[in-house]
């Protein structure tokens, strides 16, 4: 599924890894979470908007790609199959310490279920 749905359109549009993290950026920090308090939502939109201006710089100054928002939106529209993969990867691991099909520790099924404290 992630070959298909992910690595091939990423394979496809040549994603560069400042692209990479730039698209990792802007999926990690999710602004609407429950329980999120204003000042972290208010940090997590100035950092996205940050990246995306250093992002357009690199496309414009190093990629030399005169229409960076048409790129950016390509790159944007992969953050919906990435999150259907880490969906998948956590049904995974829900499924197999449900029926003890996969003995994994404690630590790295919270660390897949973003479970860090």
């Amino acid at each position: 599924m992630q070959r298909n749905s992910l690595i091939l359109p990423m394979m496809s549009h040549k994603l560069d890894i400042f692209e990479f993290f730039a698209l990792i950026t802007i999926l990690l920090l999710d602004t609407g979470l429950e329980n999120q308090t204003e000042e972290c939502e208010k940090t997590g939109e100035q950092v996205k908007e940050q990246v995306m201006t250093e992002l357009v710089h690199y496309m414009k100054h190093y990629k030399r790609i005169e229409e960076p928002g048409i790129r950016i939106a390509s790159i944007v529209n992969l953050l919906p199959a990435a999150e259907r993969c880490v969906r998948k990867i956590q049904d995974d691991m829900e499924m197999t310490q449900m029926r003890n099909v996969l003995k994994v520790s404690k630590e790295f099924y919270d660390l897949v279920n973003g479970i860090f404290c």
